[in-house]
């Protein structure tokens, strides 16, 4: 399946080259009031036209690194993702490892404040800001260094940005919303 159909399918629009999914919405001032609760859902960068993945067939520091890498639909759910919508923070728990999604922020060099799927309980690492524009973008936050999420190197995703710009939109669709 290609990019196009996967559009089709998961109700996304492709606008200038980029992923454009059905956003969930969250509250901002240019958004409506965020509910809250849980979805299975997945999550499109916008920077590369990818899905995000997360990486379990890697070892060591690299397990569960998040990755805008898939161009296809895939029958798994290495790129399915529960989100949960809270009162004061959001989480993402890869639905392939049952993890919770981190920032890494004592990690230095190429991995430093890299995303992985690797948390069994939910801490400062784990909490997220997700924030969706209506009919637009979303953008995911790292509450533990206050920095958005970008994806970087083309496909890793990271904590590390102060401004939101093409690398740190992301579209989120519904598992639910699929016709």
């Amino acid at each position: 399946m290609n990019l196009a159909h996967l559009s089709r399918t998961l109700g996304m629009t492709l606008a200038a080259g980029a992923i454009a999914l059905t956003a969930v919405p969250a509250a901002s001032a240019d958004t409506a009031a965020a509910p809250t609760g849980c979805f299975n859902g997945w999550i499109g960068a916008w920077a590369n036209n990818r899905l995000v993945s997360a990486e379990l067939h890697w070892e060591g520091a690299g397990y569960g690194a998040l990755r805008a890498r898939t161009v296809t639909a895939k029958e798994g759910n290495w790129e399915q993702f529960e989100i949960c919508l809270g009162s004061r923070y959001d989480t993402i728990r890869s639905l392939a490892s049952s993890r919770y999604v981190a920032a890494e922020l004592d990690y230095t060099g190429a991995e430093k404040s890299m995303l992985r799927a690797r948390s069994t309980t939910i801490g400062p690492w784990e909490e997220f800001d997700v924030v969706c524009r209506t009919n637009s973008y979303c953008t995911i936050k790292s509450l533990a260094n206050n920095k958005y999420v970008s994806v970087a190197d083309s496909t890793a995703l990271r904590a590390d940005s102060t401004s939101i710009g093409w690398e740190q939109k992301f579209g989120i669709e519904r598992q639910d919303q699929m016709d």
